[in-house]
């Protein structure tokens, strides 16, 4: 069994983050992919939308692609910032032999030995990477990566919050799906803040 995640903050999530999603599925030929939105970003101080918020329009997303895909709920649990490595070990817990890839930025992983025992991480799934922009990432020796060429949607959800704040249209960026759902957020977010 081959099983991607797909990690971040998804605030909020976007047709980029879709796109990518769908791009990577089926370029390994998944058979299954799970988002893993955090509660809190080990690098991020907050999140624009809390975190049931981010996991219903993520869960509301899904019907947008054609691919198997879930959301988890795992590191919204927590209640605290997430490491990659805990969440693997969730996830290999669950699927002791399923084949694991993570799904992340250019950018992404250009801080790969930064992150909490990353030669491990290196040793229990292959790292997927897609472009940002221009930025072509040095991959550090001993990690698998498999580096997807193709342009993804260029957007970044830091936009999609400057729109929002602006009241601002942002169905471009977002599937139609949750349009409804992100104005109710956004405008109870606006009144609780």
């Amino acid at each position: 069994m081959k099983i991607a995640l797909f990690g971040g903050s998804f605030d909020p999530i976007h047709r980029g983050h879709l796109a990518c999603a769908q791009a990577v599925y089926d370029a390994l030929n998944l058979d299954e992919l799970i988002f893993m939105p955090t509660y809190l970003s080990p690098h991020k101080k907050d999140s624009f939308f809390n975190p049931q918020q981010r996991y219903a329009l993520i869960k509301s997303s899904l019907s947008s692609l054609n691919i198997k895909a879930s959301v988890s709920s795992f590191e919204i649990n927590k209640k605290g910032p997430s490491w990659t490595i805990d969440t693997v070990f969730h996830i290999k817990k669950k699927y002791p032999n399923a084949e694991l890839y993570f799904c992340c930025g250019a950018d992404l992983l250009e801080t790969i030995l930064r992150w909490k025992r990353s030669s491990e991480l290196a040793k229990l799934m292959t790292f997927v990477c897609y472009p940002r922009g221009d930025l072509r990432p040095i991959y550090p020796n001993g990690f698998n990566v498999i580096h997807l060429d193709e342009k993804i949607w260029a957007i970044s959800s830091t936009d999609i919050k400057s729109k929002l704040i602006k009241q601002m249209d942002v169905s471009e960026d977002l599937p139609v799906d949750i349009l409804g759902m992100i104005k109710e957020f956004n405008d109870v977010n606006r009144l609780n803040g």
